[in-house]
């Protein structure tokens, strides 16, 4: 049924006004004929997924990302963070502090870590691949490569392209083992929109899916460990080979930190 600018329906003689005047009729109907006709967004890597087809994906040389830090625990507010990445060999997270523009950096890079705790001037050594800053809520990252690889459009953490089995029926399920750790990766069938990757330790769900970079990636990522929900991450900007004045992958321990080795 026809309506004016307003939103109120027309009626009598103002249906033949609408009707006679071909131009108003098609601004004030092309709104309706369009709504919700917009085509869903695809991942072309995704649906190559499903069928057995997908290659590696190849991820960009440099990832930069703004994001917004909420650990899961009552009245813990969200905090900011900067990730840096050359993906699969070095990381640095920067999270923003209440007084300062950065409270701690974590930085990775050949299988150990670095963090630096500005508020204690103190810098903590370890090796592996999670992260976890003790606080009032401690930030748990169980393993930067699983956990972070959406950024750079991986969101099948160690998967070579090549699924070890793929679900027949037609639901969006592929399995695969990585380092020794099974996978399970649940996509939209009709999309290849990725929404969920667990294994035994570590789920992953993915939201907000929008194109960056040529690449489909998710805008918010929900991190659960033993059913419990401890992390969400939420992109506020992402950069796709950055241009840097100053490496921020080579970081600089300020003078007269302590140095400690041990978990933080």
């Amino acid at each position: 049924m026809p309506v004016d600018r307003r939103g109120r329906i027309l009626k009598g003689r103002a249906v033949k006004r609408f009707i006679a005047r071909p131009a108003l009729a098609a601004a004030l109907l092309s709104p309706l004929l369009f709504t919700g006709c917009a085509a869903p967004l695809k991942d072309p890597w995704g649906l190559a997924a499903l069928r057995g087809e997908a290659s590696a994906a190849a991820a960009p040389r440099l990832v930069q990302a703004d994001l917004d830090v909420r650990v899961e625990a009552p009245g813990t507010p969200p905090v900011g963070a900067r990730f840096y990445a050359e993906p699969g060999r070095r990381y640095r997270l920067d999270v923003a502090g209440f007084l300062t523009p950065v409270a701690a950096t974590w930085f990775w890079r050949d299988g150990g870590w670095l963090l630096v705790r500005h508020d204690t001037r103190e810098v903590v050594t370890g090796t592996g691949t999670s992260l976890v800053l003790q606080g009032a809520a401690p930030l748990v990252i169980p393993d930067v490569h699983a956990i972070l690889g959406f950024l750079w459009g991986a969101p099948l953490p160690g998967f070579s392209g090549r699924a070890d089995s793929v679900a027949a029926d037609g639901s969006g399920i592929v399995w695969w083992r990585s380092g020794g750790v099974s996978w399970t990766g649940r996509f939209d069938a009709r999309t290849g929109l990725c929404r969920e990757v667990s294994s035994e330790a570590v789920t992953m769900q993915y939201f907000r899916h929008g194109v960056r970079g040529g690449r489909v990636i998710p805008g918010e990522i929900r991190v659960f460990m033993a059913g419990e929900k401890v992390l969400t991450l939420e992109v506020r900007d992402l950069i796709s080979d950055p241009v840097w004045k100053k490496d921020p992958l080579v970081l600089t321990i300020p003078a007269g930190y302590d140095t400690a080795p041990g978990r933080p």
